[in-house]
């Protein structure tokens, strides 16, 4: 069997791969969705908002967590993720989990490491 992986990719570079796949450009991407071509070429630099996100997902039939993602793993595939890397992306059901959310579920996972420990 082949060794699967998810490779961690922006969302410029997910979208300039589909358009590749699907024999469309950005620019005709960039019409259907209502965002300019240039704020799309920007997401080579920063990450886009929830809103431009949730758009270009829908146009293009994926979940947003797809945008930043390309996977070959299946579905049973385990993806090893340190929570304590605040420079990761996380998703719950296809939506970017905010970062006040993820502090959070930070801060309990050290109190009860620590409460483990005691």
């Amino acid at each position: 069997m082949k060794n699967r992986r998810n490779v961690v990719m922006t969302p410029f570079e997910k979208i300039k791969k589909y358009c590749k796949e699907h024999g469309t450009s950005i620019q005709e991407l960039a019409e259907k969705s209502g965002i300019s071509a240039g704020t799309i070429y920007n997401w080579k630099y920063k990450t886009p908002s929830t809103t431009s996100l949730e758009k270009m997902a829908s146009i293009m039939n994926v979940s947003i967590s797809s945008l930043f993602t390309d996977t070959d793993a299946d579905e049973n595939s385990n993806n090893e993720v340190d929570l304590n890397n605040n420079t990761n992306l996380y998703f719950y059901n296809g939506k970017p989990i905010p970062k006040e959310d993820m502090d959070y579920v930070r801060g309990l996972l050290k109190h009860l490491g620590e409460a483990r420990d005691n």
